[in-house]
């Protein structure tokens, strides 16, 4: 048995060495920076159990509040919970690659992975995408396991992973549409449309997906009307957001892998024609996603690079098997200095990015200024701790903000962790309720140019007629002004 297990670790020693320079270079970068707001958000949302949630299916806060009974509920438990999901989306990924491709293939999809800003950046939060790429790729592990032996049982393991992958995300329903439109066009499997365990595997999904249906039955089904609401947009926009898209999923998933494997799998395509294995599989399942979110954005005012990531985990799978054979038949140089500059690049973009985090100089709207939701949080909790202090007010429970992203920080940064309340998109609040909202248990934060709204909604939905102001806060970052704030609480 030990010697099994040095064997394995061994063979697979590529692998430990990357996962560790990963997880030392990111774990350094947490000291530096904060939690994303929308993983603090999350956080927060896993403080109230809920079978559903406004914006999404429930599994991501699932996987925080199991996280932070692990690591705490602190900046520092969420940031090794971030660091330890990274870690095992890169080794399952890469496991699975070595499975159907062998083990050059798998290094070759693992520094694919390291080249893309997603799996680098991803290191500092959890959303949606991780747990949705967790079941995503093990329910095509089980697939694929399936098209190898024909076993029918394989389809209902890949049934329960879809479900749970469904639980995470609405997009996992593009993994049974890639499946079907693989059956429809290979001729050989036309005949698994009528197989009864396709089927029987579909079931079982839905009855895991059963939370998410029963929670929006009960709340008007406000989850799928927002989703849907998504789309809606006037005819001058018409296209932009699936440009956007396109544009942001090139940047986010490697602007030199992405497109060069897209090309090299039209190439092989083109030759080899739609076999039934899974290299086929992998490209279906790279295209559909693609092209589904292109096709569904085209009058939509929204786009996301993130929704691509199923498209570029799968062609990452399929590139790693392309670029072996490529250095297998003598051309490795070609290999290594693709690989080389896809990994500069996407270096340069993540440095780029850290040098406007504490120099700022690029020229972004602040209110699009990613940098600024990470930077500063823990020197304003500080501050706002000391003023709520002055002011008579000691473990405030609620957090009321404009912009979800505002009081979330500040839920986290305090010593009492309050829940957050935002006026944005107010439905996703369910969780609070609003008769709880006093004022000898909440604090206003609001940005200075929002903050005659804020106290107006604040008369309006909780009757405060009067606000005191408390004092600013504004974090200085290695010299550098970020957010300036106010703080709030209702007049005695």
């Amino acid at each position: 048995m030990k010697t099994n297990l040095g064997k394995l670790i061994l063979r697979h020693r590529f692998l430990w060495m990357v996962l560790l320079a990963h997880g030392v270079i990111w774990a350094t970068v947490d000291v530096f920076v904060s939690p994303h707001p929308d993983y603090i958000d999350h956080w927060a949302q896993s403080r109230v159990w809920s079978l559903s949630y406004f914006e999404h299916p429930p599994m991501v806060a699932w996987m925080i509040r199991a996280l932070v009974t692990l690591f705490g509920s602190s900046e520092a438990g969420l940031q090794a919970g971030a660091l330890l999901v990274s870690l095992g989306l890169l080794a399952l990924i890469y496991g699975l690659s070595v499975n159907l491709f062998g083990l050059n293939a798998g290094k070759l999809t693992l520094l694919g992975l390291e080249s893309t800003a997603f799996f680098q950046a991803k290191s500092l939060s959890i959303q949606t995408e991780q747990p949705l790429v967790l079941f995503w790729v093990a329910a095509l592990w089980a697939l694929i396991a399936y098209l190898k032996t024909g076993r029918s049982r394989w389809m209902l393991l890949v049934g329960l992973l879809a479900g749970l992958g469904a639980l995470s995300k609405y997009t996992m329903i593009l993994f049974y549409l890639s499946w079907f439109t693989y059956l429809l066009i290979v001729p050989g499997r036309r005949k698994e449309l009528l197989n009864p365990w396709q089927y029987a595997g579909g079931l079982l999904a839905l009855a895991v997906f059963l939370p998410v249906l029963i929670w929006n039955q009960q709340h008007d089904w406000i989850s799928f009307r927002f989703q849907f609401s998504k789309g809606e947009a006037g005819p001058v926009t018409m296209g932009t957001s699936s440009l956007n898209f396109l544009l942001g999923a090139v940047f986010t998933y490697s602007p030199l892998l992405f497109g060069w494997g897209l090309w090299r799998m039209g190439m092989v395509w083109r030759r080899e024609g739609l076999r039934d294995s899974p290299e086929t599989l992998l490209a279906v399942m790279t295209i559909v996603p693609l092209a589904f979110f292109t096709i569904a954005l085209v009058r939509s005012e929204y786009s996301d690079p993130h929704w691509a990531v199923l498209s570029a985990v799968c062609l990452l799978i399929w590139l790693g098997k392309d670029l072996r054979e490529q250095a297998d038949r003598g051309r490795a140089g070609r290999v290594g200095v693709l690989i080389g500059a896809a990994l500069v690049l996407n270096l340069g973009l993540l440095s780029l990015v850290a040098v406007h985090t504490y120099r700022p100089f690029l020229p972004l709207i602040e209110a699009y200024d990613p940098t600024r939701q990470i930077v500063g949080w823990r020197e304003a909790g500080t501050e706002t701790e000391a003023l709520l202090t002055q002011s008579g007010m000691r473990d405030p429970e609620y957090v009321v903000s404009f912009f979800y992203p505002l009081s979330s920080q500040f839920a986290l940064h305090l010593p009492s962790q309050p829940l957050p309340y935002s006026f944005q998109r107010e439905q996703r609040n369910l969780w609070v309720n609003r008769a709880d909202i006093r004022g000898d248990n909440t604090f206003v934060v609001c940005k200075v140019r929002d903050c005659d709204w804020v106290k107006a909604r604040m008369r309006d939905r909780f009757g405060w007629e009067t606000l005191t102001a408390l004092g600013t806060v504004q974090p200085r970052v290695w010299g550098t002004p970020r957010e300036l704030v106010t703080i709030l609480r209702k007049a005695e």
